[in-house]
């Protein structure tokens, strides 16, 4: 398991953001904590969600396409490797208890490969974490009326950043159920909005959409099926 000191000489090279809350990584440590077994950190970019999931004891295989910006290579319980997710995953059958993929769905070519995929390298009962920008949010909407495109999916987002596949909320749950998941939880990351502060002044009947009007992240839970992989 990586210690404080491990964490202490890696800190200062990830982006200071990757654990604040911006992004969903928090959410997903917060529902991992007290579990234990291994994980696939599919779209590791710089390992700020793979130290954090070795500290709460996993064992940990972290992929992307390169290893550039990893920086998490020599601590304990983390292995890296180069993948392209568009093609089938170097990982056999059901090897993994847990499998994240945050804010990658958006990248691949093919959604539905990418959850096959997932699903095959899970063992039976084993727990999906995806996550994806959001683009039934209010600035989304507001977005599309004026440029016919959603947030983080205009021209400049798909040649700068590849995001090329967006999903609507009901796309993962269609596609979960259809591919062999049963989606347990839908959450909206609060990103940079003071969600909270935010729900609690509105009416009782309105506060469930404020997470889906302001968060920046789709995020889903869902549990693999047992029946076998095809």
């Amino acid at each position: 398991m990586i210690s404080d000191q491990d964490t202490k000489c890696t800190e200062r090279a990830f982006d200071p953001n990757a654990m604040a809350g911006i992004n969903p990584h928090a959410l997903v440590v917060a529902s991992l904590r007290g579990q234990r077994g291994t994980v696939a950190d599919l779209g590791a970019g710089q390992g700020a969600l793979s130290v954090e999931l070795a500290r709460l004891g996993f064992e940990v295989y972290a992929c992307d396409a390169c290893t550039e910006e990893f920086r998490a290579h020599g601590l304990p319980n983390i292995r890296f490797d180069v993948t392209d997710l568009n093609q089938r995953f170097l990982y056999p059958d059901g090897m993994f208890d847990v499998v994240c993929g945050v804010e990658i769905i958006q990248h691949v070519e093919n959604p539905r490969h990418f959850l096959r995929e997932c699903r095959r390298i899970l063992k039976a009962g084993g727990t999906l974490i995806p996550s994806t920008p959001n683009v039934l949010s209010l600035a989304s909407r507001i977005s599309f009326l004026p440029r016919g495109c959603l947030i983080y999916f205009s021209q400049r987002e798909y040649l700068s950043n590849n995001h090329i596949s967006p999903l609507r909320l009901q796309d993962p749950e269609n596609m979960f159920r259809e591919i062999g998941f049963r989606p347990v939880k839908f959450d909206f990351n609060a990103g940079k909005l003071p969600i909270p502060k935010v729900r609690h002044k509105l009416p009782l009947l309105a506060r469930p959409l404020c997470h889906l009007w302001l968060g920046e992240s789709l995020m889903v839970w869902a549990a693999r099926d047992r029946s076998p992989v095809p």
